[in-house]
C-alpha cells in the first residue's frame, strides 16, 4: 500500500459522508414538508375551529343555531 492510496481514502470517506447527507436531505425533505402541511391542516380541526366554522356557515339544523361538536343526538332517538 503506497501513500497515495491513503490520500485517496480520505477523499472517498469525505465523499461518502457528504453523499449520504445529500441523499438523506433529498429523501427526507418531502416527508418534512408533508408533516408540516398535515400539522397545519390539523389545527383547523380543533373544537373551537369547528364551532366557529359552524357559526359562520351553519350546519343545516332547523333552529339555525349550530350544535356543539360531539353532542349530536343519536339517529335512533328521533325514529319514533
Amino acid at each position: 500500500m503506497n501513500p497515495s492510496d491513503v490520500e485517496n481514502a480520505y477523499w472517498v470517506i469525505t465523499g461518502s459522508v457528504v453523499g449520504f447527507l445529500v441523499l438523506a436531505f433529498i429523501l427526507l425533505y418531502p416527508v418534512h414538508r408533508f408533516l408540516n402541511r398535515e400539522e397545519h391542516t390539523s389545527r383547523s380541526w380543533t373544537q373551537d375551529e369547528i364551532a366557529r366554522r359552524q357559526q359562520r356557515f351553519g350546519d343545516g339544523s332547523p333552529s339555525g343555531e349550530p350544535e356543539p361538536p360531539g353532542e349530536r343526538p343519536r339517529p335512533d332517538s328521533d325514529a319514533t
